[in-house]
């Protein structure tokens, strides 16, 4: 398992919303031969945090992006 993190601090553009961010990595990754969407981005709660989740795939890899408002969590599962 990967975990790796991104402050909207360091955004060279940074979105207004966790949706927005999500929205736009989502258009980014369907545009890149062989990954693949596997759910459309949907609002969930972790512990009372609101996050929003996008599932992704390609090479073997399956993906899974959280966004809170203030960072992005992505985790890696082989």
């Amino acid at each position: 398992m990967l975990i790796t993190a991104q402050d909207k601090f360091f955004a060279t553009d940074p979105p207004n919303s966790s949706a927005e961010m999500v929205e736009q990595f989502r258009r980014r990754i369907s545009e890149i031969n062989g990954m693949t969407i596997d759910r459309m981005p949907e609002e969930m709660t972790i512990s009372g945090a609101r996050f929003t989740r996008l599932d992704y795939s390609g090479g073997g890899l399956f993906r899974v992006m959280l966004v809170a408002e203030s960072h992005a969590i992505s985790s890696v599962l082989i």
